[in-house]
């Protein structure tokens, strides 16, 4: 009788856990179906091909493959570039070639489409106003990480389905503190193929290194920056002023005060030192080990000076 209960209990449960998902269907994640149509574009580092989502965002694949076919997107470039984020493309009002009349009567604001396609690596999310959900029309974002923050409140609308490759290329430019590149990551064209099979007529680049001026990287701290000068001067002169102390008052000041003030003299200097090597570290690693060697010596030396023998 008690195994026929047990049974029975275990049917029960089973039953209701099948009939109540842990997770609701609304929160379950899709695999959007992709369109036919493949959209290249060709940048200054190389070929994207991007696949869109016209189920889940319907007016938004639709659009861009309008814009895409007019032209709009060619000259346009990545002005936003934040690693492990996103790459966003600027508005086609600031493409290098003025917009036609024709093409100006195409962009329009598309109403937002959010869905339930998490934003991932490799998506294509719509930009918009922060105020308007409906505001979107030229820009757009190509994720390089997850960014659950994003989802539901801006339209994923496509996926990058080959040249993530050349999308890293572009996080390798140095920036400026407002994430934009230093070097134009132009769009010259974006192609639009009806299927894949038009698609493999393409003579597809590859990722190809952009070419970066050396002026545009941040050049390491000099000790000739005026800045840095005034901060060596300044610990110079406590050294001095150190040392100068120690010796006219060497009379008065017991075995352990001098000691001490011996000690806090060599902190100084080799923090100053360290100021002066650091930034040569960074693209010397002989410089680095023979700073890391210091540094240790430094500590062993001051261990010994602490030691009651």
């Amino acid at each position: 009788m008690m195994h026929r209960v047990i049974v029975s209990a275990l049917s029960v449960g089973l039953l209701l856990t099948s009939a109540s998902p842990l997770y609701p269907a609304s929160e379950e994640v899709v695999a959007p179906v992709l369109s036919r149509e493949r959209v290249v574009l060709r940048t200054l580092a190389g070929d994207v091909v991007l696949a869109l989502f016209p189920e889940v965002a319907p007016k938004h694949a639709a659009q861009f493959l309008r814009l895409a076919r007019s032209g709009i997107f060619d000259s346009i470039h990545f002005y936003r570039v934040e690693p492990n984020f996103l790459v966003q493309v600027a508005s086609a009002h600031e493409r290098l070639n003025p917009l036609l009349p024709e093409q100006k009567a195409i962009i329009e604001d598309i109403p937002g489409e959010f869905n339930r396609v998490p934003h991932r690596e490799g998506i294509l999310s719509m930009a918009r106003e922060a105020e308007d959900p409906d505001s979107a029309q030229t820009s757009f974002s190509i994720l390089l990480g997850e960014a659950p923050h994003l989802d539901r409140a801006y339209t994923v609308f496509g996926k990058v389905v080959s040249g993530m490759d050349v999308v890293r290329e572009m996080v390798r430019v140095p920036r400026n503190r407002d994430s934009s590149p230093r070097v134009r990551l132009t769009v010259h064209q974006a192609l639009v193929y009806e299927n894949e099979e038009a698609l493999a007529s393409l003579d597809r680049i590859g990722v190809r290194p952009i070419p970066v001026p050396s002026r545009f990287f941040d050049p390491p701290v000099s000790a000739s920056d005026p800045r840095i000068l005034h901060f060596l001067a300044g610990g110079i002169g406590a050294m001095v002023l150190l040392s100068l102390s120690g010796f006219l008052f060497r009379m008065k000041l017991g075995g352990s005060s001098l000691a001490g003030l011996l000690m806090l003299n060599v902190f100084i200097g080799a923090f100053l030192l360290f100021v002066i090597l650091a930034p040569r570290a960074h693209q010397n690693p002989r410089m680095a080990l023979g700073t890391f060697l210091g540094l240790l010596t430094l500590l062993k030396l001051l261990g010994r000076m602490e030691s009651p023998s």
